[in-house]
């Protein structure tokens, strides 16, 4: 080979790695900038409901329980990476069995904004066995809370149990009765 063509071969690895390196820099960039650009700055406040739920092969009426509601200031990027990209509901078995049965579960969650729109924010299906689940819901600005003032939430619940020994039974609670209050103070 040439010195000419090692001259050549050198410069074009070194513009390959620049290249990359101004690739990553770019990714890095969209990663840090987004969030706060999308969400108007570095904090979101986010309303968090835990309840549990009981289903068996006896009965006829959803058992709802342990209710708790919540209003948490989380930075937007503890949001946008973990609590957004895992979901506005999460369910966690606590003592569930097939044995005696399954169940599918419904969970709907309906948001009343501060300007008294209507948004029917999230909704999810759970296929298992009969038994308590712990349910949270995560409600952010990506679920349609983000202008101060006060949110009603209503969550309702319909479950469909197959007992092993009896047909199918379908029952609905909304959660609660009267709907939850957040109150989104200004920034």
């Amino acid at each position: 080979m040439s010195k000419k063509s090692k001259a050549d071969q050198g410069g074009f690895l070194k513009k390959r790695r620049n290249t990359i390196a101004v690739i990553v820099a770019i990714v890095v960039s969209i990663t840090l900038i987004t969030p706060p650009v999308y969400y108007s700055g570095f904090t979101v406040r986010v309303g968090i409901i835990t309840f549990d739920e009981t289903t068996s092969a006896t009965q006829t009426v959803l058992t709802p329980s342990g209710l708790l509601q919540r209003l948490e200031a989380h930075n937007v990027y503890d949001y946008t990476y973990s609590l957004e990209a895992g979901g506005a509901i999460r369910t966690s078995d606590t003592l569930v069995s097939s044995s005696q049965g399954t169940v599918r579960i419904e969970i709907h969650v309906a948001i009343t904004t501060p300007s008294a729109r209507v948004l029917n924010s999230t909704r999810v299906t759970i296929d298992g066995g009969l038994g308590t689940r712990s349910h949270t819901v995560y409600l952010g600005p990506a679920e349609g809370m983000r202008d101060p003032g006060l949110y009603a939430i209503s969550i309702t619940v319909s479950a469909t149990t197959n007992p092993s020994s009896s047909g199918p039974r379908t029952a609905t609670i909304t959660i609660p009765h009267s709907p939850l209050l957040f109150i989104l103070p200004s920034s």
